[in-house]
């Protein structure tokens, strides 16, 4: 499970807002074996998805056989970027090294110079509370937003790697009721938080979705992978971690929905390998990633493209706004189509 420095510096969220898989068998009979997303269209070619990729889509989603993965762009609007606390911070601390916006590597610097790991991850949240102190939320979620848009979907398990409640407040403004899971990588989060799961008549459902946090959750620091040194002990704890089944059924048994990452970013490449390296092509489901395309960079795209195509994912290439937009247009049409049919 060893990752250089450079790949480990790079693994953290983009923004203030990884898991060995272990192959499940299919949840249901309407499973489809290579289902959703041709792997084989070139990027170079369409920059959004034909109609038959968006009818798999919807069909995926309406069967309870797609799991969302929100990244930090998910939050995008409501709060900073993780690169502009990476630059204030090695600003005010004199970071000395060229990467001035890889925060992981900056809070590893301050949380050195401060003589005090936790520091950093204390400022964190209390960005966090200054920046939940200001914000009516309700106004702050536009309904063209991905948290709004997902939020209304009829999933029964959200993943993430953001910190923040933002998707939790999102699903109750939508009548909903989620449940806080976290992924219990170090022994203070597994002493001070509570698995909804303990409730053995609990069940994850549209109604009371869980929030998977694999990244730690902002009401305790300590539950945080942040650092250089987290991501090193995170990775290290991964490999061994054993998953409450509902989670890893939905990881594994299920097409991901990446929302708010970067493909290019190590960031993602390191959740993509832990996500698909053990599970073999012909029982894996299709994915997709939502993902703003190279500026003016045509063969980069074709690359990404292809390349993540070995893996079943297949990519939209846009905003996440965009994409929710569209997605919640579509899903309506959707709904329709099915009450006539009824």
């Amino acid at each position: 499970m060893a990752r250089s420095a450079s790949a480990l510096r790079r693994a953290a969220p983009i923004s203030i807002s990884t898991h060995k898989r272990r192959t499940l068998p299919a949840r249901g009979a309407h499973r489809r074996t290579q289902s959703a997303f041709p792997p084989n269209v070139s990027p170079k070619d369409i920059s959004r998805l034909t109609e038959s990729d968006w009818r798999d889509l919807l069909e995926t989603i309406d069967e309870g056989a797609c799991t969302p993965f929100l990244g930090a762009g998910a939050n995008s609007g409501i709060l900073p970027l993780g690169e502009d606390l990476a630059k204030e911070w090695a600003t005010e601390y004199k970071f000395p090294f060229p990467d001035k916006i890889d925060l992981p590597q900056v809070s590893q610097y301050v949380a050195i110079t401060k003589d005090n790991p936790l520091w950093p991850k204390q400022q964190l949240l209390r960005s966090f509370r200054k920046q939940a102190s200001n914000l009516n939320f309700s106004d702050a979620l536009k309904p063209e937003s991905p948290l709004s848009v997902l939020s209304e979907l009829p999933f029964a398990v959200y993943m993430t790697t953001n910190y923040d409640d933002f998707l939790h407040q999102a699903l109750r403004l939508k009548g909903k009721a989620p449940q806080l899971e976290l992924c219990r990588w170090n022994p203070t989060v597994r002493e001070r938080f509570e698995s909804a799961f303990k409730n053995r008549a609990f069940v994850a459902t549209t109604s009371t979705p869980v929030v998977f946090h694999l990244h730690g959750y902002q009401s305790d620091p300590q539950s945080i992978v942040l650092t250089e040194d987290d991501y090193y002990s995170f990775l290290t704890k991964m490999s061994e971690l054993k998953l409450p089944p509902r989670i890893e059924e939905a990881w594994n048994g299920s097409s991901l929905l990446f929302i708010g990452y970067r493909l290019a970013d190590l960031s993602f490449n390191v959740l993509f390998r832990m996500s698909f390296r053990n599970i073999d092509r012909s029982n894996r489901f299709s994915s997709l990633a939502v993902q703003l395309p190279p500026e003016d960079n045509e063969p980069a795209k074709e690359y990404l493209g292809k390349y993540f195509s070995k893996s079943l994912i297949k990519i939209y290439w846009g905003d996440a706004t965009e994409f929710a937009t569209e997605l919640r247009e579509r899903w309506t049409r959707h709904k329709g189509l099915r009450k006539q049919k009824a």
